[in-house]
């Protein structure tokens, strides 16, 4: 349920409270610029501003895209062995991955993982290409009366984060 979305002058920078959830979205955060967004700031004042709420996780999600032309089922041919339920009467068309990492401190990383056709966005005449779409979560509990500090820390893996994705987009490369 949405109590108040505010969306910047840009449109670039979008925070969003809902009943049970507090999010900020950087639209144009990149690999490089990281250290230069203002959510992680954004996020630690609404923090600091509402210590009487009771936060019990901190997620944080990327999206990055690997383009390269890959033809079509690179990632079934690439994790499914071929059998009949690849190639039988019901054969598998497409393959989209759900992949969980652990990180640090208990944390998780969900991934998912699939093929897509992207528009680029900011260019003359509309362009179209392929590659693998990446969507991810860090996801962090907090324990059940944490102190602030321990919140507003948490806050402080977004660059390593990042960094962590960026390697496993990698390891997709072809």
């Amino acid at each position: 349920q949405l109590l108040s979305q505010v969306s910047y002058q840009n449109g670039d920078i979008i925070v969003r409270v809902e009943k049970n959830k507090f999010t900020v979205t950087d639209n144009q955060i990149s690999e490089n610029k990281v250290e230069k967004s203002k959510i992680v700031e954004l996020a630690k004042r609404f923090i600091q501003r509402h210590k009487h709420l009771s936060f019990t996780a901190l997620g944080v999600n990327f999206d990055a895209v690997l383009e390269f032309e890959i033809e079509p089922g690179f990632l079934k041919s690439s994790f499914l062995k071929s059998n009949k339920v690849v190639s039988g009467d019901h054969a598998v068309e497409n393959v989209g991955l759900n992949l969980h990492y652990r990180i640090e401190k208990g944390g998780l990383l969900t991934l998912v993982v699939n093929e897509g056709k992207l528009a680029k966005q900011n260019s003359p005449e509309p362009l179209e290409y392929k590659g693998i779409i990446f969507s991810a979560n860090f996801h962090r509990d907090i324990p059940k009366d944490a102190d602030m500090a321990l919140v507003i820390s948490q806050l402080n893996h977004v660059r390593e984060d990042k960094k962590m994705l960026a390697e496993i987009v990698k390891s997709f490369s072809v």
